[in-house]
């Protein structure tokens, strides 16, 4: 079977805003080699795959627990525009943007570089001391390891889009969940609590 490399900078070039931010977007080196899929990439038969939740991104979340937080969501959907490069993604239409949920394989312990590779894209690179200011929360008890982040945007302060994500990761797959601005648009410490709380039911099906 062909294996795929794949690490945050090649995310990078091939990933598109889905949420109309950078916040897809992973744009830092890893220069430890390149993460690799088990899977060949954009085959049918690895398309079709809903014999597990590795296999669908859209079991990783029910629309049940989609719907807990988000009132009004669509039925997860597969996106298959990036399955070429071992990157399997579903989306949620929500009434004000979208929830996103992408898996893919990648090395032990590599949740934190991956989730500031994530962040890196809606940070003002010329603003000195932006990157410092992004509050990364470590998450016990959620798969193997995990991080998430929930800022608002505010350019004075280098933050150029509204950002709540969540990377978790269990043996040498990877989940991220991520949304823009009607989960950040509320109070803070609620918005944790959701991210954390999909975080969860993610893990234990990755």
């Amino acid at each position: 079977m062909k294996r795929l490399g794949m690490n945050s900078f090649t995310r990078c070039t091939v990933l598109t805003a889905l949420l109309g931010s950078c916040i897809l977007i992973g744009c830092t080196q890893d220069n430890s080699g390149p993460a690799v899929s088990d899977s060949s990439p954009a085959t049918s038969d690895q398309a079709s795959d809903t014999g597990s939740a590795a296999g669908d991104p859209c079991k990783l979340l029910t629309d049940a627990e989609v719907h807990d937080v988000f009132n009004g969501a669509t039925a997860g959907k597969r996106d298959r525009s990036v399955d070429k490069y071992g990157i399997l993604s579903c989306v949620w239409e929500t009434p004000s943007d979208r929830l996103i949920v992408q898996t893919f394989a990648a090395k032990p312990g590599a949740v934190a570089d991956e989730l500031r590779s994530r962040v890196q894209g809606s940070i003002d690179p010329m603003l000195a001391g932006a990157a410092d200011r992004i509050r990364y929360q470590s998450i016990s008890g959620i798969g193997d390891q995990a991080m998430m982040v929930v800022e608002k945007a505010n350019p004075e302060l280098g933050i150029l889009a509204d950002m709540a994500l969540l990377a978790t990761q269990r043996g040498d797959r990877m989940a991220i969940v991520f949304t823009g601005t009607s989960l950040v648009s509320g109070d803070r410490d609620s918005a944790l609590n959701a991210l954390e709380s999909l975080g969860s039911d993610i893990a234990q099906r990755l």
